[in-house]
């Protein structure tokens, strides 16, 4: 379809009005999607110097990535993914260090509304940086770590409670959520849209 948004899609096979609607439902569920991502990461790293330090030397380690990959080895993938991966455990293990140390707790111990502030400068910044050089390299790195993340927590259990015993049924739409409490909006909603319709993924 030649690259074109979804907006002008429906205005060609619907009408021009049509393709206002969609246009502007579609800016709306990104709003919406992207407030609650937001809100997501800022709840996760509030008072939480592990995670703000692993955060945060992410984004040098990233840059590293992207100029290492295009001007010292250009095309050598699997030595930045190894340098990457290294440094990636790296920080999470001195994260620990850090949150743990009275003189360096202090500096990664924000609360939400300066790390809603951070988060706005940071994507300010991002949006701006060539993608080569932070944006594709952070998203590689994060592939490492949420696969990791999945396999260490697949193993976990298998050690910790091999029997995997839980209820036939679940209510998953009472409001309790595994990470804070909500409701089913518009979290339903944030699912179709970040897979569908937002392109991200």
């Amino acid at each position: 379809r030649d690259g074109r948004s979804l907006g002008e899609l429906v205005k060609e096979e619907m009408g021009p009005t049509a393709g206002v609607i969609a246009l502007v439902a579609c800016f709306m569920i990104m709003v919406i999607i992207l407030a609650v991502l937001a809100m997501i990461v800022v709840k996760a790293l509030t008072h939480s110097p592990w995670g703000t330090y692993t955060v945060a030397f992410t984004i040098p380690l990233a840059l590293f990535m992207g100029i290492y990959l295009r001007y010292l080895r250009p095309g050598r993938i699997g030595e930045v993914s190894v340098i990457g991966l290294v440094f990636l455990i790296f920080a999470i293990i001195s994260g620990g260090w850090v949150a743990e140390s009275p003189t360096w707790a202090p500096y990664f111990d924000f609360t939400g509304v300066q790390l809603t502030w951070m988060l706005v400068g940071y994507g300010f910044v991002a949006a701006v940086l060539p993608v080569w050089l932070l944006l594709a390299p952070r998203d590689y790195l994060s592939t490492f770590l949420k696969i990791g993340t999945i396999v260490g927590l697949a193993v976990g259990i298998l050690i910790m409670r091999p029997t995997l015993t839980m209820p036939a049924l679940t209510k998953f739409v009472d409001g309790t959520g595994p990470v804070w409490t909500g409701n089913l909006f518009p979290f339903l909603f944030i699912t179709i849209a970040c897979g569908a319709v937002s392109g991200f993924h």
